[in-house]
């Protein structure tokens, strides 16, 4: 089960930045792989889903970076 960020260390925090950064690093490549496939017609769907997940990652990943900064800063 994943902790909420609200509940983790600043250790942890990190961690989970460092994840997100990851994560998102790994959708965004994937996109770009079948966008260059598209030449053998992927449909848009496809490409739809990715753009969602991407921006669900970026915003979790701006509200952990914010989190963290506060953390950090002692501002909870």
């Amino acid at each position: 089960m994943k902790k909420d960020p609200f509940e983790m260390s600043v250790s942890e925090l990190e961690t989970h930045v460092a994840a997100l950064k990851d994560d998102l690093e790994e959708v965004k490549d994937e996109k770009a792989f079948l966008q260059r496939l598209a030449k053998v017609q992927v449909p848009g769907h496809q490409i739809e889903r990715y753009e969602v997940e991407i921006e669900r990652l970026e915003r979790k990943l701006a509200e952990a970076e914010e989190l963290l900064a506060q953390r950090v800063r002692g501002t909870d």
